[in-house]
């Protein structure tokens, strides 16, 4: 078991999994909680791996199923998610199971994975997860029994990342820790092993969007080293629910355009983004999707937070990146440990998104006193 974001440790895995295709008989099941995540994240790793040391030659990859395969030795890699767990039953002969965010994994999930394959001589079942509280089972069930005959466990952080940006990353982590020592201490030291306390907001998670559940918009926080957030929030009675369309780094405004296209957003519903990049927003327009600035004012941040806490908010559980900003979005604090009228600014790209199009779209009908002042 391995954690903790800028570890490197589901590009280290990634790595271990290739690696691992060049021995005979090798089949590995590649598993997450949500099967659509899965493309995105462990699917897009292992591919980027592959790119890296220049192995394209020696891998098939297939879309339906998803599949790779190392053409040199037959071993090959197939991706499940435990949202249709009868599929994997139908799977023969493992010898390998990667379970990626494997605290979206419920017990009952964990154990009909494990007593499915459990016949399997020499199995290996590797998690990779970020500890997200003292009280989760993974923590309590390994980490807290330390390493034994048949587990072993590995705790990183991004010292022990010799590829990530230290300076960058410092920097953040200094600035979490001006802001909540409790925090900095989960996340860059990870002494307290508790949960994270004073979060923001409520919220509960659905598994699917109702039919009469009407599409409001797209929300944008896009950055480039840093996440860029694409969340489709639907009004539903009282109710808004919150979904998770992207989630990823490292894109340029052309390449942004093509994976919503895939995600299949709708050119005709509006979006709204950060009004600092007219020129962006400009480029984005220009490829047919209906894009504009949002709306920004004094306090607008607090006041947007507010009016989202107006409503009762739902995500989408698939929306595994943005359930894990609800989970660790608290108020900063002062020396003294109390809250500040303002929030930590971190865990935040898909709840500024949300934030964006919420505050744009629900008050351009007639102006809110909330927002005077």
């Amino acid at each position: 078991m391995m954690w903790w974001a800028g570890s490197g440790k589901s590009r280290f895995e990634a790595q271990k999994e290739i690696i691992k295709t060049y021995e005979q008989g090798n089949k590995l099941l590649a598993v997450r909680k949500v099967k659509r995540t899965i493309k995105d994240s462990m699917y897009n790793e292992l591919l980027t791996v592959i790119k890296e040391r220049w192995l394209e030659g020696d891998f098939k990859r297939t879309k339906s199923p998803l599949e790779i395969k190392n053409k040199i030795t037959g071993s090959n890699i197939l991706f499940f998610g435990m949202d249709d767990p009868e599929k994997v039953k139908s799977v023969s002969n493992p010898t390998r199971v990667w379970i990626e965010e494997a605290t979206e994994l419920t017990k009952a999930d964990f154990d009909q994975l494990d007593l499915r394959l459990r016949w399997e001589s020499d199995l290996q079942i590797t998690c990779t997860f970020n500890p997200i509280s003292a009280e989760h089972r993974l923590i309590k069930e390994f980490r807290n029994h330390g390493d034994t005959e048949d587990v072993e466990c590995l705790h990183s952080t991004y010292k022990d990342n010799r590829f990530v940006w230290h300076d960058r990353y410092e920097k953040v982590m200094q600035r979490l820790k001006e802001q909540d020592e409790n925090m900095y201490k989960i996340y860059a030291l990870w002494e307290p092993w508790q949960a994270v306390d004073g979060l923001i907001f409520d919220y509960t998670t659905i598994e699917n969007i109702p039919e009469e559940a009407r599409l409001k918009g797209y929300w944008l926080d896009f950055w480039y080293n840093d996440p860029s957030a694409l969340i489709a929030i639907y009004e539903y009675n009282n109710d808004l629910i919150l979904d998770e369309v992207i989630y990823q780094s490292q894109m340029t405004n052309q390449e942004l355009c093509k994976l919503m296209k895939e995600k299949g957003v709708d050119d005709y519903v509006d979006i709204v983004w950060d009004n600092a990049r007219p020129e962006a927003i400009e480029e984005i327009y220009k490829t047919g999707f209906n894009i504009y600035p949002c709306k920004k004012w004094k306090d607008s941040i607090v006041n947007g937070i507010q009016l989202m806490k107006q409503f009762n908010l739902r995500v989408t559980s698939h929306s595994s990146n943005l359930i894990k900003e609800f989970n660790n979005y608290t108020w900063a604090k002062d020396k003294k440990g109390d809250p500040l009228d303002k929030p930590i600014d971190l865990f935040n790209h898909g709840i500024d998104a949300s934030r964006y199009g919420i505050s744009s779209f629900f008050t351009k009908d007639a102006e809110i006193e909330l927002f005077v002042g």
